[in-house]
């Protein structure tokens, strides 16, 4: 917050070079106990009204004749200060201008000229009354002592959940308002899109050998020197739950833990091994939600009502303030990658966030990427390699078919002629086949 004689140093929202800067506004004393580092405020720019994030103070203008601060348009900063140094790093790293690498942190819904999706609210029912002896005033309302049996176990729950459980109908409700024992009120829900899934409770896992001595040694680095960690296993060695035990372990001491998957379709599947363990204290946050569900959970994070973060690259800037952990699988995918500006890879950015917070780092690979690697190999990373799959299952059997030799043999196809063979089998048998193409456009297909 200011002191009595500081200027707040103003990141205004718009993308252009050269104003791509801090201006210095000052605070009237209305806003003086508000304004903070990460706060949206509304300031004169020139002969418009632009918005604009707070992401310092200073004693002394640059200018003799400093303009003031309108308002604040959130009441709470929407960067927590951590955010602000990380979008500042980025823009110098990437050569983009500071507001659009804040623009990026924020979920669609979310602007910082206001909200565009609003929150969600739903008439809720309270009990007023404590049950004992009620019933016998109702005996010959069987339809209210359901809603308040029901209400002794879920009360506060939404009206419609409530009349979908017993049957009843509103009539039954107002009778119950009319006497005074129960009441509704409006309270704010989340739309969360696994809302009514069933996850089962897991079952107690034995860790290998391999899978303890790694969680030593990410235990040895975490209470050390907190270098980020590269966990080189291959297919199948149990790299998840080494996963889960690390984020169980923030969990316990209160911390929260970000965990990137490399693409959104396999976001479905990372966040169900993790709601079987903790329930609504996962979300889910990547580009294929609803805004309104970005919106809900960006909030549920900020206010540090969730522990885990399942998501796609964007998640990497989760609004996590007690941030402990983040985990990159598949660390060497390219999806981690932005194309559109601001360019940025997700993996770089979380190897500062950690930094600025003080996070451990974890990336998972069965093919670590060469800067990976090679950064391990130096001693940058720490590296803990998984070299057995769990329960010695084997490796499937892999077969490397020259298509230089089958040209020459006269196949001018795509397909090998070992490959016709065994997708033949497989129709044969009724089974399945599954051709994973690892090329893109029209380049020759036989060099």
């Amino acid at each position: 917050m200011p002191g009595s004689d500081q200027y707040a140093e103003v990141i205004v929202n718009k993308a252009v070079d050269r104003v791509d800067r801090v201006f210095h506004y000052s605070v009237p004393d209305s806003l003086k106990n508000k304004v903070q580092v990460g706060s949206v405020v509304s300031v004169p720019f020139g002969r418009q009204e632009l918005e604009g994030v707070v992401v310092g103070f200073v004693a002394k203008p640059d200018v003799p004749a400093v303009r003031e601060v309108t308002s604040l348009l959130y009441e709470h900063p929407l960067f927590q200060e951590e955010l602000v140094d990380l979008a500042t790093w980025i823009a110098d790293y990437y050569l983009c201008p500071k507001v659009l690498a804040m623009q990026a942190m924020l979920p669609r819904g979310l602007k910082m000229a206001g909200e565009s999706v609003r929150a969600k609210y739903v008439d809720c029912l309270y009990l007023k009354k404590d049950l004992n002896g009620i019933e016998r005033n109702l005996r010959f309302a069987p339809r209210q002592k359901e809603i308040l049996s029901y209400l002794s176990t879920h009360n506060g729950m939404p009206v419609g959940e409530i009349l979908k459980a017993t049957g009843a109908s509103r009539t039954s409700v107002r009778s119950l308002e009319k006497k005074g024992l129960v009441e509704i009120a409006s309270r704010e829900v989340y739309r969360d899109p696994y809302s009514g899934e069933i996850f089962s409770v897991p079952r107690p896992q034995n860790l290998t050998g391999e899978q303890k001595k790694a969680l030593t040694e990410i235990k040895e680095e975490a209470l050390g020197k907190r270098r980020p960690v590269l966990l080189f296993g291959v297919t199948g060695s149990g790299k998840t739950e080494v996963y889960l035990q690390v984020v169980q372990q923030m969990i316990s001491k209160n911390k929260q833990s970000i965990v990137l998957v490399p693409e959104i379709a396999l976001t479905p599947q990372m966040a169900a091994v993790f709601k079987t363990r903790w329930g609504e204290q996962v979300a889910v946050l990547h580009s294929g939600l609803s805004a309104g569900e970005r919106r809900d959970a960006w909030m549920r994070i900020s206010s540090g009502q969730v522990r885990v973060v399942v998501g796609a690259r964007s998640a990497v800037f989760a609004p996590c303030r007690e941030l402990g952990l983040i985990v990159i699988d598949e660390e060497h995918e390219q999806s981690y990658k932005q194309e559109n500006v601001p360019r940025f890879h997700a993996r770089e950015v979380a190897i500062k966030r950690a930094q600025l917070q003080n996070a451990l780092l974890i990336m998972g690979s069965a093919t670590p990427s060469v800067e990976s690697f090679y950064k391990a190999s130096t001693g940058e990373f720490r590296l803990i390699t998984l070299e057995s799959r769990v329960l010695n299952q084997p490796l499937p059997q892999v077969s490397i078919v020259d298509m230089r030799k089958e040209l020459k043999e006269g196949n001018r196809s795509i397909f090998s002629s070992l490959l016709r063979e065994k997708m033949a089998e497989r129709l044969l048998n009724g089974e399945q086949t599954l051709l994973f193409l690892n090329r893109r456009g029209f380049h020759t297909f036989v060099s």
